[in-house]
């Protein structure tokens, strides 16, 4: 007896252990097999994250030379009309449209110009791009004026003149006037004028539609007028300096006095 029982319970034990084993085992497979097909689903999770963003990434960064803005190898009337998109010239003397040096980013750093036979002013499109102790000037403007000048009229009719003409003086307080070249073929007029021969003042040109008028002009009541803009897309070809239209940057300049 004492002996069946001793049997009984050690394949009473034994069952035990192997059922627990065989349990143990099957969940520790299953846990395992389960842990292995969530391993995997999260590693693969991981790998095609990484392909997709890192890797592809890196791809499009490293294959484009623009990270992907499209505006590489653009011509510069497109790259004015792409957003995000700067076109850059450099320009030698002066803030002219210059050699086209490509299409980067807004807000990318602009390309070095290569030294030319004197030096190039700092160019402008408002008084935010220049120091705080300078004005951006508009092509074909007027310097600023700092303390106005008070000094009396030197003439009062072009006849006091001949052959100059009597012109308001630059900076003057109270539009006082002094003489002045007229317009010639030596001293022409500026951009959207035309020089009449009687009077050698400088007209605004009479037109009745836009192509009449300079790429930078529109026609607004029989008279070319320059065209107001915020940015230079609203120029076509040119650029937008101080909100209106011209054929070049503006120049950052202290005031004549």
């Amino acid at each position: 007896m004492r002996r069946l029982l001793s049997c009984v319970v050690v394949l009473f034990i034994s069952g035990c252990n192997c059922g627990d084993r065989g349990g143990g085992d099957a969940g520790g497979l299953s846990d395992g097999g389960s842990g292995a097909v969530d391993g995997g689903a999260l590693d693969a999770g991981v790998l095609v994250d990484a392909g997709s963003a890192d890797g592809g990434q890196a791809v499009s960064d490293a294959g484009t030379p623009d990270g992907g803005t499209g505006c590489d190898g653009l011509t510069a009337a497109a790259c004015q009309l792409k957003p995000g998109c700067r076109a850059d010239y450099c320009s030698a003397c002066s803030c002219g449209p210059g050699a086209y040096q490509g299409c980067h980013p807004k807000g990318s750093r602009p390309p070095v110009c290569p030294l030319g036979p004197c030096p190039t002013p700092t160019c402008c499109s408002n008084n935010a791009d220049c120091q705080s102790n300078t004005f951006c000037v508009s092509p074909e403007s007027p310097p600023s004026c700092g303390i106005c000048n008070s000094q009396p009229s030197t003439c009062s009719a072009d006849a006091e003149c001949a052959p100059s003409i009597c012109s308001p003086r630059a900076c003057a307080c109270n539009a006082e006037t002094e003489c002045t070249p007229g317009c010639s073929e030596t001293n022409p007029c500026f951009t959207g004028t035309a020089c009449n021969p009687s009077t050698r003042r400088c007209e605004t040109i009479s037109c009745t539609t836009d192509p009449q008028c300079p790429q930078t002009f529109k026609c607004e009541s029989t008279v070319c007028i320059r065209r107001t803009c915020v940015d230079d897309v609203g120029c076509g070809n040119g650029f937008c300096v101080n909100g209106e239209c011209f054929d070049s940057r503006g120049t950052c300049d202290l005031p004549v006095r």
